[in-house]
């Protein structure tokens, strides 16, 4: 009768094996727990509702008076909460103070299966046999420690999507400027990844933009920065195409007046509880005008980033409008945290506010789970326009290389130039600051007099960061061929293409000294039309050609890119005579864009 009166499914037709299984584990809470859950849907789908149901079947099981339980994880059900281990052994105190039974251990084995199945993990059978390397699967992807133990960590993270707020965190971040009379209470108390926001909105009351001796100090005390940009994103009225391009402004401006690293990742807030509909029909038309702006206002030297509850994060990470995602966990009762797993490829995950002290002086921030897949940017990057002395570089003396050799070329920090321009006596010194390494493609700059110059300018990734270091290559002190540069070239590391403006012809002109280059595609990246505006997206398995015997009559785009002939994609149609970003962001080896 409840379920003819409500509004809920209690059958699907969908057939699919995960739909079955979750029925399954709904009408098990329903048999088990409906004094404390009530009758809850039986549709197959792990949303609020289901969430909310597990949490009071743990809280039953917690013996948590029916009346005191509110399917939300508070302090008596954490502290409530059993720590199972693998080999059998457990611990764990219940709210009337007693210890747990082996039968009782028996029925939180079954929820936590039910939990980790919720969460996409484990085979979906309703059983209290732990699987150590499913529950090690699970901890690696939330980024906890990896022990295969149920323990009061992991319970947590299945539970809610803040997970353990006590657990020890590396990445922050907060509102208040970082200053070098503060910073040591982030090192002292272990901190190497800190958010901070690219620029104030108009009409805030809030000062909470980082400025250019902030960022400074950040990188002098070796912490990573993530930049965050965030207007007035809290209500669904918020995001249109007019608030995209104006928040894409503002972060562009800040983050070229930053010097931010080639690659770097924006994070763009949604900072309410947006519903699925509102996601739809709202943010990722909204996210579509950012990406799109970045992309051609931004020259494809930024990445977009999508900082927001679960769901939102997802939704437009699958709709190809963010590479990354920051996760707002921290608001545990948002629709779209509740019945979500964490998104596949989340970068920093925000799920607690606390104060930090050392010394006398202290910072409330909010702690963030760091996954590895994204790391911030570890140094002030000068525009690549922005070269001193002998290094004046324009756009058509970039040259995409690639290292066709077994030996790695190091990469040291400085240039000595003291001998220019009369003698060949510039030398790399410095730090090695990484390694172009086999199959590596990288960026290298030509110089003024490159006759009396044989170290270069190159962009690259050490599989870390986008840097920008010197090597050195071959000494040409006869002008003996038309363009010396190419000369100047290590053996074995073949150019992509080379393109100069013949002012007799009007035309850019591809040097024909170029090989043929096949590749595949990786990952999602941009493709630039030739006078350079955004065109669109490669996809993975789209293959890439360059046959370096051409001659077209427009620009010559940005200097990260290569001009490419032809694009065959995997839906059959062509793309020709457009310029594709070198993929350089992702690094090196099997994360990089182009195979």
């Amino acid at each position: 009768m409840k379920a003819l009166m409500s509004m809920d499914y209690f059958y699907s037709y969908d057939t699919s094996e995960r739909t079955q299984n979750i029925i399954e584990m709904q009408r098990y809470l329903n048999r088990n727990y409906e004094d404390y859950t009530g009758l809850c849907p039986c549709d197959g789908i792990y949303a609020r509702r289901t969430n909310k149901a597990l949490i009071y079947a743990v809280q039953k099981e917690e013996k948590i008076d029916v009346e005191d339980s509110t399917g939300t994880v508070g302090n008596t059900t954490t502290a409530c909460l059993p720590s199972i281990q693998i080999n059998g052994q457990y611990s764990g105190i219940n709210a009337k103070g007693q210890s747990y039974t082996v039968s009782e251990i028996t029925r939180f084995k079954v929820l936590a299966n039910i939990a980790l199945y919720f969460n996409g993990y484990g085979s979906g059978t309703i059983s209290s046999n732990l699987d150590a390397s499913v529950i090690r699967d699970f901890q690696t992807q939330y980024a906890l420690p990896v022990n295969g133990d149920m323990d009061r960590t992991t319970l947590l993270s299945l539970l809610a999507s803040c997970g353990d707020k006590e657990r020890s965190a590396v990445a922050c971040d907060c509102i208040t400027k970082i200053t070098s009379n503060n910073v040591e209470v982030l090192k002292n108390n272990g901190y190497q990844y800190i958010g901070r926001y690219l620029a104030n909105y108009p009409g805030g009351t809030l000062d909470k933009e980082l400025s250019t001796e902030e960022i400074k100090v950040i990188f002098n005390n070796g912490i990573r920065l993530i930049p965050i940009q965030q207007g007035g994103a809290s209500s669904l009225d918020y995001f249109t195409k007019a608030n995209a391009d104006e928040e894409v402004s503002l972060a562009l401006t800040a983050a070229n007046k930053f010097k931010l690293q080639f690659g770097s990742i924006i994070y763009f807030a949604v900072d309410y509880d947006a519903q699925d509909a509102e996601i739809d029909n709202s943010l990722i038309p909204y996210f579509k005008e950012i990406f799109e702006r970045v992309m051609d206002d931004g020259m494809g030297q930024y990445r977009v980033g999508v900082y927001g509850p679960r769901n939102v994060c997802t939704k437009v990470c699958e709709a190809g409008y963010a590479c990354s995602c920051y996760v707002s966990d921290m608001s545990t009762g948002y629709s779209g945290n509740l019945g979500f797993p964490i998104p596949d490829n989340w970068a920093f995950d925000q799920f607690a506010t606390t104060d930090i002290s050392s010394n006398g002086k202290s910072i409330e921030i909010d702690k963030v789970g760091y996954s590895g897949r994204y790391r911030g940017i570890s140094q002030e990057y000068s525009a690549i326009t922005e070269f001193a002395g002998n290094e004046t570089i324009t756009g058509s003396t970039a040259r995409l290389l690639i290292n066709m050799t077994d030996s790695s070329v190091p990469v040291y920090k400085y240039k000595n130039k003291s001998g220019y321009p009369t003698t060949p006596e510039n030398v790399v010194y410095g730090d090695i600051i990484g390694y172009i390494k086999p199959n590596d493609i990288y960026l290298r700059y030509g110089v003024k007099n490159s006759l009396y110059d044989n170290v270069h300018r190159v962009m690259f990734n050490d599989g870390t960061d986008v840097k920008i270091g010197y090597i050195t290559e071959q000494p040409i002190f006869i002008q003996n061929t038309a363009d010396n540069d190419i000369n100047q070239i290590l053996p074995g590391h073949e150019p992509f293409t080379c393109v100069n403006y013949d002012s007799s012809t009007g035309k850019y002109t591809k040097h024909d000294w170029t090989e043929k280059h096949e590749f595949t595609v990786n990952k999602s990246i941009p493709y630039f039309k030739q006078n350079g505006s955004y065109d669109g997206q490669l996809e993975k398995g789209d293959r890439i050609i360059i046959n370096g015997n051409n001659t077209f009559t427009t620009g010559s785009s940005r200097p990260w890119c290569a001009f490419v002939d032809e694009v065959q994609k995997t839906d059959g149609s062509k793309v020709e005579n457009v310029f594709v970003s070198s993929g350089i962001e992702y690094g090196n080896g099997s994360n990089r864009a182009w195979y």
